[in-house]
């Protein structure tokens, strides 16, 4: 469920990562993502991809490792792209 580009309903253990990266670079490096912790967002976490790409520049995402999260969340009116040979899927809930 959404609400003003907030996702409602998601555990309340999940840890919320946002992709921090512009240019090329690859989901499963932890400091592509704030918080850095050990590991990029997978299981129940929510990936959100804000408002580090502007006007002027774009993000691609290498996804080479399956990943699965719990939700996605775009908070951005510029481009993001996700490339490569393995899949961005999202839990059943």
């Amino acid at each position: 469920m959404f609400n003003n580009n907030e996702i409602i309903g998601r555990p309340p253990s999940a840890t919320t990562f946002t992709w921090n990266n512009i240019g090329l670079s690859n989901w499963l490096t932890a400091a592509n993502w704030t918080p850095a912790l050990d590991a990029p967002p997978n299981g129940a976490s929510q990936a959100v991809f804000g408002d580090v790409v502007d006007r002027n520049s774009a993000s691609s995402v290498i996804v080479d490792s399956d990943v699965t999260v719990a939700s996605i969340q775009f908070n951005s009116a510029n481009t993001y792209a996700a490339v490569g040979v393995a899949s961005v899927n999202m839990m059943a809930g």
